[in-house]
């Protein structure tokens, strides 16, 4: 359940199959990837201030950087057609 929320979110907003570790793949079934330390742990977004680990390799991120590191991971581009306000597949 999404609560509404004050604080800033990033633009970029993984989806749950997207959810897991730029770095190793590690996912949240066992929770080894996960926000360990939020803005509102009460939002299930992501804000660009949440510090997000993995325990499985270490990884550590901003909520920013790890959105970062998901759209070049994913190949994503922001979409021209709804003026920047989602991502898409880049086309090869």
């Amino acid at each position: 359940m999404i609560t509404k929320c004050q604080h800033k979110h990033t633009k970029y907003q993984p989806a749950d199959e997207a959810w897991h570790c730029p770095k190793c793949g590690t996912d949240n079934s066992k929770g080894d990837f996960y926000i360990e330390d939020g803005v509102n742990p009460e939002c299930e977004l992501l804000h660009p201030e949440d510090y997000v680990k993995c325990e499985a390799c270490g990884y550590n991120a901003s909520g920013t950087e790890l959105a970062k590191a998901l759209i070049k991971k994913e190949n994503l581009i922001v979409c021209e057609c709804c003026k920047g306000r989602g991502y898409v597949k880049k086309s090869s």
